[in-house]
């Protein structure tokens, strides 16, 4: 389940405006309550966040992948080294997170957003824009 809370992308939540921590507690709520039963540990929480006090209050209400999206490399980077060694060892020894970069990267650009902070790094260009193949099993008859 991935929220995009700057731009409503959700499909189960409403398109009215919420405060993140609302929304991330509720959802939090819901995962653990009767969704973890039906779809077990493989359902993860991915929050979109724009800054670190976004990614930390995401962290917080737990996330499990905090993907910051939208930053230069080097902003990126700092923020990503911040949440490991500054937010992670204050919070409990439990808690596990991963963090994604996203936004913008390509595939000639993909080195300067390879950081030692980051778990993985997503390219929109694998599948946006990639020509489409017809697979369609139309058949013509021959005169």
């Amino acid at each position: 389940m991935r929220l995009d809370h700057q731009r409503g992308r959700q499909s189960s939540i409403s398109r009215r405006t919420f405060s993140l921590s609302l929304v991330l507690r509720a959802l939090m709520r819901q995962r653990d309550a009767d969704s973890r039963c039906a779809q077990g540990f493989s359902l993860k929480i991915e929050v979109e966040c724009q800054n670190l006090d976004d990614a930390v209050e995401a962290i917080k209400a737990g996330a499990d992948v905090v993907m910051l999206d939208n930053m230069p490399p080097a902003a990126l980077d700092a923020a990503a080294r911040d949440l490991r060694t500054i937010v992670q060892p204050s919070l409990d020894t439990a808690t596990n997170f991963l963090i994604e970069a996203s936004g913008g990267i390509t595939l000639e650009t993909l080195g300067e957003y390879m950081s030692d902070w980051v778990d993985v790094i997503s390219l929109g260009s694998l599948t946006q824009g990639v020509p489409h193949v017809d697979l369609s099993l139309k058949i013509q008859a021959s005169e």
